[in-house]
């Protein structure tokens, strides 16, 4: 295998992983403590409940973590999904609004009785926060590679 080729599959496992791990990480973040999430129930309905924690509700960190932490780690991995389906000709301010506007269609989705949830402001900010660094990294690992891409200099 060419130098070429192996830096293909290296660069698209980077992307590969940072969408796997922020997912895998929410979703037993999910499946060990929050029995009533509807994937939980889904995946209860097929496999036995190996554990449940119980948590601390009140422990701030454990609020936070509830709250925001897990929409920011779906964000992160959504920027780095669409980045990777729409290829590395995509400008990353059209990659950031995209995603953004998904995400604020998502939290808007709460307020109608179809999507159980309730609307937070705040989880659109941890939300765009997530998406930015994310936009970050990805500019970064462009600019190690060596290329700034013609259309990024004015970005």
């Amino acid at each position: 295998m060419n130098i070429a080729v192996k830096d293909r599959i290296f660069i698209k496992l980077f992307y590969l992983l940072n969408i796997i791990v922020p997912i895998v990480i929410g979703g037993a973040f999910y499946y060990v403590s929050l029995p009533n999430v509807r994937f939980v129930r889904i995946i209860d309905h097929f496999l036995p409940r190996v554990v449940l924690w119980k948590y601390h509700e009140e422990l701030w960190i454990i609020k936070l973590f509830r709250n925001y932490a897990l929409d920011m780690l779906w964000a992160y991995a959504l920027v780095f999904a669409v980045y990777l389906v729409l290829g590395s000709n995509t400008a990353l301010w059209k990659v950031l609004t995209g995603v953004f506007f998904f995400s604020v269609m998502m939290e808007s989705l709460q307020v109608s009785p179809a999507i159980r949830g309730t609307f937070d402001v705040w989880d659109l900010v941890a939300e765009i926060f997530a998406e930015i660094i994310a936009v970050i990294i990805i500019k970064k690992r462009i600019i190690l590679r060596g290329g700034t891409r013609e259309y990024e200099k004015n970005v």
